[in-house]
């Protein structure tokens, strides 16, 4: 793909369970960021992926589990899911998170 700027609105999104969710990505050759709006009370639930993952979030609080530990996420707080390793999310606020994967996401890109 030759197009290097975007608006948010341009980037795909992703098919969402309910209106509680807005997911919107974009990938590289090697990594795929996702961009997402959550209100309060969408939960991610608990799965595991091959993906290495940086989850920021930039607004709101999630309480999020990773393995067994669970920790009440505020804006400005970065965690980091290894491969494999089974965790899950639940916006206690609104909350806007951006997910960093590597490797690149092809499920993401064949939805």
């Amino acid at each position: 793909m030759s197009q290097r700027f975007f608006y948010y609105n341009q980037l795909l999104s992703l098919p969402v369970p309910n209106d509680l969710f807005d997911v919107r990505f974009i990938s590289t050759a090697n990594i795929t960021v996702a961009f997402n709006t959550l209100k309060a009370g969408a939960e991610v639930p608990a799965h595991e992926h091959i993906h290495e993952t940086i989850d920021y979030i930039q607004e709101g609080e999630l309480e999020m589990s990773i393995g067994n530990e669970t920790v009440r996420m505020f804006a400005g707080m970065v965690a980091r899911v290894p491969s494999n390793v089974v965790h899950n999310a639940r916006a206690i606020t609104n909350c806007k998170v951006i997910n960093v994967f590597y490797p690149v996401r092809e499920d993401f890109k064949a939805m």
